[in-house]
């Protein structure tokens, strides 16, 4: 009997999409179809693949966009929920969603993306004084960040 490993990274990743194994599976099916391949993907697939099975017998698919694109628009996405963290009156769990922001920054030239980081270090203003750890990490983030684009 051969004994699996479980794919703890593709777990990982999955739970960050915030996809069920259905909508995954869904979304494989119509990658699939673009590069002109039929799959049967289904949620016990990936509930498999997670379990450590390999896909059998199933090309290699991808889709084509720049990286720099994608990686500027999933930081804009979520520099938007950090504001509504912010908003709302959550500023860790905000610090947080900024990190993630500037971290999908990284290699992205854009006019947007230093709005966005100069944006925040204004909303963050109001907070420097109340000595928050992840204010002051994240300011200074900010801060290297604009100084290096």
């Amino acid at each position: 009997m051969t004994t699996r490993t479980p794919n703890d990274q593709f777990k990982a990743l999955v739970a960050e999409s915030g996809l069920t194994y259905e909508a995954l599976a869904k979304a494989v099916c119509a990658v699939a179809a673009e590069c002109g391949t039929r799959l049967r993907t289904n949620k016990s697939n990936i509930e498999h693949w997670i379990g450590g099975s390999a896909p059998r017998g199933a090309p290699p698919l991808s889709r084509r966009r720049p990286s720099s694109a994608y990686a500027r628009i999933v930081a804009l996405d979520l520099v938007a929920g950090a504001e509504l963290h912010l908003k709302r009156g959550s500023i860790e769990q905000a610090c947080a969603t900024w990190h993630q922001a500037i971290d999908h920054m990284s290699g992205v030239r854009s006019v947007r993306t230093r709005k966005a980081v100069s944006r925040m270090r204004g909303d963050l203003a109001r907070f420097r004084a109340s000595g928050l750890r992840c204010v002051a990490e994240l300011d200074e983030r900010g801060r290297e960040f604009l100084a290096g684009t």
